[in-house]
């Protein structure tokens, strides 16, 4: 879950046939919104609405709003929105730094309203991106964390796309709510069809160490995904 895919579209600043500014619009149908190898919507189908621009300077910013149905009424659980820079080295690899701010409802996964800032740096190349993510209060006051990710993309034939990620939660300072492990990491890979303004995804994840808790009981954190992306 990202207003950028970040170490993904990322990768698209790179591409030197951009020479003007971008705007987009999409909206994403998904089985189960997850970030961090968890599950943000309960396990449950949700939507999500996504803004981004994209300067040729390399300054580019979005947000976006996720939606799921709580008690047959729908619900916003998430609203995210973040700014950021990429500059274009000689050699073509990109150095990006940017913030982020994540706010979520009571009618996410934690029951509760709960909200983090965090700010990152990494090294993108063509299909590969490195970042490093820091937070002074990740969901709670004073748990400062570091997040670090590997992103790769590939295209092996026209319009099909292979992802995969890998990252590591390291809380830093702060308490351990619930005795949950001050390292953990989690997983993604993935692939996507283009079909016009659509794409198809299938994702596979999972996480650990400790699993997940939302609707009064721990669940495995392994999951498998589809989605469907329209970009408007």
């Amino acid at each position: 879950m990202s207003t950028r895919p970040i170490g993904l579209a990322c990768l698209l600043f790179l591409n030197p046939s951009i020479a003007h500014a971008q705007a987009g619009a999409t909206v994403t149908i998904t089985t189960d919104e997850r970030f961090r190898g968890r599950t943000v919507s309960r396990g449950d189908p949700a939507v999500v609405f996504n803004l981004t621009y994209d300067h040729p300077s390399g300054v580019y910013a979005g947000a976006a709003a996720t939606t799921t149905i709580v008690e047959s009424e729908p619900k916003v659980i998430n609203v995210r929105a973040n700014i950021g820079f990429i500059h274009r080295t000689a050699v073509g690899t990109g150095l990006e730094l940017g913030v982020v701010q994540s706010n979520y409802s009571r009618y996410s996964s934690g029951g509760r309203g709960a909200n983090y800032t965090e700010i990152y740096a990494g090294v993108l190349t063509r299909q590969l991106a490195l970042h490093v993510h820091y937070s002074p209060h990740y969901f709670q006051p004073g748990v400062q964390t570091v997040y670090v990710a590997i992103d790769g993309a590939v295209e092996p034939a026209r319009d099909w796309h292979l992802t995969a990620h890998a990252g590591s939660l390291i809380r830093v300072a702060g308490g351990t709510a619930g005795g949950a492990s001050r390292v953990g990491y989690n997983w993604r890979i993935g692939a996507a069809r283009s079909l016009g303004a659509v794409e198809l995804q299938l994702a596979v994840s999972d996480g650990g160490p400790n699993p997940e808790h939302y609707n009064g009981t721990d669940h495995d954190r392994l999951a498998v995904t589809l989605s469907m992306v329209w970009s408007l």
